[in-house]
């Protein structure tokens, strides 16, 4: 539901339409498509009376569209449609499962973050949120990890475009970058306009280190530019990003860097 509330608010804001996937197994009985009650939450909000016509939802200037797919492997099916639609934003509810139970169930977010070629933000199922239950946008802390290769420009401008589209008056944007001292990239502040921002380099692990700067300045957001797993031990135990999506305590959002899919 977290992931669901995020979407509903940022179509809402951007006055878009929102596809809305279900994805069930090829084989057995035909499965009757769940999909969550956008009329339920827009009445919670106070944003339709009760008991509204599904009329009512488009005058609010959100076209909802719900679609079922057949695959028995999620990521693939989504994967599958957002080549064959294009979207500005992918969003994506998780679980984040750790240890053995990651391999024992199937993952999702982690090759939708390899492999989608525009913005995605993963939401996890519980701890923080920049839209709360009720529909109300909190967002006062965002941290980037920044490096100087994949380029973080590119995330800093999606960061700045959900900050102007959620009309936030207020935001604080933590450049984080794990290396040696000196080593950090320079970013045009002018990106994120009217955003309060400032820089921190540690030493460590970066994972490690950049979760726990999460936790310390109670961060709403957490953004990175993506390049993709690199090598045999990434595709084990996973990338910087995917172990990212898996702990951080609040929404994660990954940017291809630009040329990632170039052949």
């Amino acid at each position: 539901m977290p992931a669901f509330q995020h979407a509903i608010r940022l179509s809402l804001s951007a006055r878009s339409r929102l596809d809305i996937l279900n994805v069930v197994p090829r084989e057995g009985e035909p499965v009757r498509a769940r999909f969550p009650a956008v009329r339920d939450v827009l009445e919670n909000w106070k944003l339709l009376p009760e008991d509204s016509p599904r009329s009512e939802v488009a005058k609010l200037g959100v076209k909802i569209r719900k679609i079922q797919m057949r695959n028995s492997d999620p990521s693939k099916a989504i994967l599958y449609y957002l080549r064959e639609h294009s979207a500005d934003l992918t969003i994506l509810g998780t679980r984040q499962r750790t240890g053995l139970q990651r391999f024992r169930q199937q993952r999702v977010s982690e090759p939708i973050s390899q492999g989608t070629t525009g913005p995605a933000l993963f939401v996890p199922h519980s701890g923080r949120r920049f839209v709360e239950a009720d529909g109300r946008v909190n967002l006062s802390q965002v941290v980037i990890a920044v490096d100087n290769e994949p380029d973080p420009a590119p995330c800093a401008g999606v960061v700045a475009e959900l900050i102007n589209l959620l009309k936030v008056e207020k935001v604080r944007v933590l450049l984080v970058h794990v290396g040696p001292k000196g080593s950090a990239p320079l970013l045009d502040h002018h990106r994120i306009p009217g955003a309060e921002i400032d820089y921190m380099t540690l030493d460590g692990d970066p994972v490690s280190e950049i979760l726990k700067v999460c936790d310390a300045t109670g961060a709403q957001l957490l953004g990175l530019t993506t390049a993709g797993p690199d090598g045999f031990l990434e595709s084990i135990f996973g990338s910087t990003t995917e172990n990212l999506i898996r702990r951080s305590p609040c929404p994660v959002l990954t940017v291809p860097a630009p040329g990632r899919f170039v052949a």
